[in-house]
Order: structure tokens, then sequence, then C-alpha cells
């Protein structure tokens, strides 16, 4: 669970600080972080390929996908056989933002202008009340701005043309993290770090992807099918802990593409970053007391306890009994009338979430537990993955060597890392008639069952 301070502060672009913390003694191999001059990315010529749903494996999670030699090349526009649609789910409870502290979207500002001079749109987020406005102390001597892309009227859609993604133990006596990575229809990338238990991660992997891409709004507003699909998820899983006696818990980081609309969402400390020009753009609000003040104020506005940067037990001593999130899914004792005689810890399920609209200058986007960000800042990552895109590394190798520098940098956690590649292709089509068939996940049954 976060061991420093990030506060990060809002949904919208965030550029990360330059500065990056001093690593300890025992990480003397650890790789240096220069910031790279931008070229053109190559990539390896010849690639396993494989069907992956999700894996925990301390080894590989998947195998690398890629059929063209350019990092940002576009995909041929010949019409690929439309795959079938997966099975939809029925309506989630509607979740209202002004029950869980958030606010109504501030006012669009107008286009702003690039420097090639032409007229620029700008993609502008939701930011909740609970999301502190402050950058982080990561990142406080950046400036926040926001990403601009061309107005174009052709239809565009961004696809994944390579990925990787693998878990590492590290030190811990068990691997609670879990991850899913699903690409038929719209691609779908989770990351699930549990805590008490393996139980709750697992639930996640298997049913998650489910709930948020089974609900009827998916394709039109995705940002309430990922907070119904997480609220219900909760919901479901705290009826079965009640049954099983089971106090597990996990937080989640999840991204969908549909077109040219990356949306993300996120519950805890599991983290998604873009990277925008080589540079680091932070899409998730880190939910923790030390990281988030915002949080601390909710928790202790509904009457529950803060004792050390964690959340206290209502009915147990807090310095004993005590969670390092404010905000994951399940976690019975802090949530169930049996556990807290009635009482509100302010542990709620309920993400955060984000739009961004992705341009030609979106590279690549990294997934991550706390295990990851807590010993590398995010410049450090996207520096770290952007360099082996250069020397054409497949990105399944690049995110087993992310994981790795985090383990040699001192992470003594579960360390999950994923890493997923974008690029462009324009036309009529929707994402779902482009998605190559190798990448088609054999867990469709999934789709459609209960949870």
């Amino acid at each position: 669970m976060p061991a420093e301070k990030k506060n990060d502060a809002t949904a919208t672009r965030k550029p990360d600080s330059p500065h990056s913390p001093k690593s300890p003694a025992s990480s003397s191999a650890t790789t240096a972080f220069a910031t790279p001059k931008k070229k053109s990315i190559m990539r390896p010529k010849q690639k396993p390929t494989t069907v992956l749903v999700s894996k925990n494996n301390s080894t590989n999670s998947s195998t690398s996908l890629g059929k063209h030699p350019h990092f940002l090349s576009p995909l041929p526009t010949s019409s690929p056989t439309r795959p079938r649609d997966s099975a939809k789910g029925g309506l989630l409870p509607q979740v209202s933002p002004s029950s869980t502290g958030s606010a109504d979207a501030p006012t669009p500002k107008p286009g702003c202008a690039g420097g090639d001079g032409k007229d620029h749109q700008v993609n502008h987020v939701a930011v909740p009340s609970s999301m502190s406005l402050e950058p982080s102390s990561r990142q406080n001597s950046a400036t926040l701005n926001p990403i601009c892309r061309h107005n174009s009227m052709r239809k565009t859609a961004f696809v994944v043309v390579d990925y990787g993604a693998t878990a590492e133990q590290g030190t811990r006596k068990t691997m609670e993290d879990q991850h899913t990575m699903l690409f038929e229809g719209i691609p779908f990338f989770g990351v699930y770090d549990g805590h008490g238990g393996t139980q709750c991660a697992e639930y996640l992997r298997d049913q998650l992807h489910g709930l948020i891409l089974g609900h009827p709004e998916v394709k039109t507003n995705p940002e309430k099918a990922i907070i119904d699909g997480i609220v219900e998820a909760d919901r479901a899983f705290l009826a079965r802990s009640e049954a099983e006696t089971n106090e597990s818990g996990s937080v989640c980081a999840v991204a969908l593409i549909i077109d040219d609309k990356l949306v993300v969402g996120n519950v805890g400390d599991a983290e998604v970053v873009l990277s925008h020009n080589a540079k680091p753009v932070v899409l998730t609000v880190r939910h923790s007391i030390s990281s988030n003040p915002s949080e601390e104020e909710r928790i202790r506005s509904v009457g529950g306890k803060v004792c050390h940067n964690r959340v206290g037990h209502p009915n147990y001593n807090p310095a004993v009994v005590s969670l390092a999130v404010t905000r994951a899914i399940g976690d019975a004792g802090f949530k169930l009338p049996k556990y807290t005689d009635g009482k509100p810890s302010g542990v709620i399920a309920v993400p955060e979430t984000s739009v961004t609209r992705l341009t030609d200058d979106d590279e690549f986007l990294v997934i991550g537990c706390d295990g990851l960000w807590d010993v590398m800042t995010y410049a450090e990552v996207v520096d770290f993955c952007y360099q082996r895109f250069e020397e054409g590394v497949p990105a399944q190798c690049i995110a087993e060597e992310l994981a790795q520098a985090a383990l040699m940098k001192g992470s003594t956690d579960n360390v999950t890392a994923m890493l997923v590649h974008l690029t462009r292709r324009e036309g009529p089509l929707s994402t779902r008639e482009f998605v190559p068939e190798a990448a088609v996940s054999t867990s469709t049954r999934n789709l459609s069952e209960e949870p």
C-alpha cells in the first residue's frame, strides 16, 4: 500500500515532475532514466501471437501481439471480418455522483490553438469535489496543461497493436494481484490489487469486465458503465463475503478504448498513466489519506476514524485495525453492519473516472498497482518504456523488465505492470471491426455470466 505522498489531484492530464527520488542502496543495478529524444520507434519484425484472458503468475502473463514495423504506424485500411457481438447484461443500478461527494463538471473552456496555428479541441474532464485541484508533491514543479487534438470530420479509432503484462510476487508471502486483458469488442484492461486475501481480486478478475462491458450504456456513457459495474461488483462480493465470512478486499484500475476515447476508472491506489509525446499523463486519482487530503475530509465528514494516514475500524483501536486506502471493493469488515455495528467507516467502492480524447501523440498506456508506483515516478516509468520501444523491444518484455526494475528499486509489494501500445486508424468503422482475430479473448462466457 502507499508508502509516499503523491496527491494525485486531478483526472485531467498531468505532466510528471522531472525530479526522480533516489533509489535505495540495494538498487545499484537500477537503470538510469534519462528523458529520451523522441524519434520513430521501431518494432521487432517477428513476434509470437497468443490469446490471453488474465493470469497472476510471477512469470509471463501474456505474450506480445503486433503486426506493424513502426511504433506509430497506422493499421491497414482494408475492412476485416466483423467479430460477433458479445452478450449484454442487464441494467445496473445507477449511482448518483452527488451521493458520494462528487460535483458537477466545470464549465468547458473554449478550444485552444496548437503550435501549428490550427484550432484544437480541448477535452475537459469532470473533476469530482473529492479530488483536490492542487498538484502532487511529486509533480509540484509541473504545469497542468490540457492536451489538445486536431478537429477532424473523419471517424477515427485507436486500436491495440501490442500489449504485455506481468505480475511479480516480490517478497510478500502471497500473490494477491490479478489482471485482465480482453480484446473482443471494446478492448478492456484491468489491474486488481487485493488485500486480506486473494478472493476479492480473483472475483474482479473473473466478473468485473462482464459487468462493465455488458452494461447497456457502455458505448454511449462508458463512465456510468464503469461506475455502475464496480459498485455492483462491490455489492455482489459483499453479499458473498457475508455468507462466507470473508473480509478480503481489492483496489482496481480499469481502462476501455472506444473509438478515439480512452475511458479510465479506479478505486484505491492502482493507477493508469498515458504516454503523450514521451511524457506521463496521469489519468487516475489515488484514494489514500496520505496522498489525497480531500479523502480524509470525506472520511471524517461521515464519522470515520483516521489514524496515521489510514482509515481506522469503527469498533476497534484504529492503531491496530486500519486500512491503507479510502476506497476499495470488498472489505466487509469495514462495511457490513455485523462488523461495524452500523457505524460508518467511510470506505466506499465508488470509482472516479476520466475520459481522454486520444491523439497521434499518445503512444502507450501503463496500468500498475502501488507496488510499481510507490517506488518509481511516472516519468521514470514512461521513460523506461519509451526507450525500450525505441529499441524495438516487445511490450511483453518491457512489462517484465519494468516489474523487475520496481523490485530492484526496493518494492517489497506484489508488482503488476501492464503495457498497452496504441495506434490510430481512420475510417467509418467501429473499434470492434478491426481488433485482430488473434487477439480476441476466449472468455466470452464471462461477458454473460451473473456474478
